[in-house]
């Protein structure tokens, strides 16, 4: 990554960031090189990209990221070089399936514990979305009342 040359480390309070979900030797590439690079860690690997949002954010500064459930280890153990306060929130498609995304937070500098927080189900039986998730999608309600 070549930062925009106006970025200062240790300047974000925040950073909120949605990393390719897949390794690029675990993945067929798609032919569209755009989708390809939005999905597929082509470039830059999570390492790289956590370390990236680590310069830029502040000590004591927050991160959050989506990612898949699968890959759970080894966010955990990349994020625990720069971020303590781990925060880990499933997102289950449909109640009773396994949760394929997580929210993952953390905490520049902490050395608090992780933590699983309770989760949200994105889906009812019929397809629609739960009342929680609706509320986030629509703005009647703010993400951060989501997570807590």
């Amino acid at each position: 990554m070549d930062p925009h040359k106006s970025l200062v480390p240790n300047t974000f309070d925040l950073i909120i960031t949605n990393p390719p979900y897949l390794e690029s030797n675990s993945s067929n590439p798609s032919p569209e090189k755009r989708k390809n690079s939005a999905n597929v860690e082509t470039e830059v690997d999570l390492g790289t990209w956590l370390n990236f949002s680590a310069k830029f954010l502040k000590p004591g500064g927050n991160i959050s990221l989506i990612h898949r459930a699968d890959r759970l280890d080894h966010i955990l153990t990349l994020m625990r070089t720069s971020f303590g306060g781990l925060s880990v929130y499933p997102l289950w498609p449909k109640t009773g399936r396994p949760a394929k995304r997580v929210i993952v937070s953390g905490i520049k500098g902490s050395a608090s514990p992780t933590k699983i927080l309770p989760g949200a189900t994105i889906h009812d039986a019929d397809g629609s979305y739960t009342a929680p998730v609706q509320a986030a999608l629509t703005g009647e309600k703010l993400l951060a009342d989501l997570l807590n």
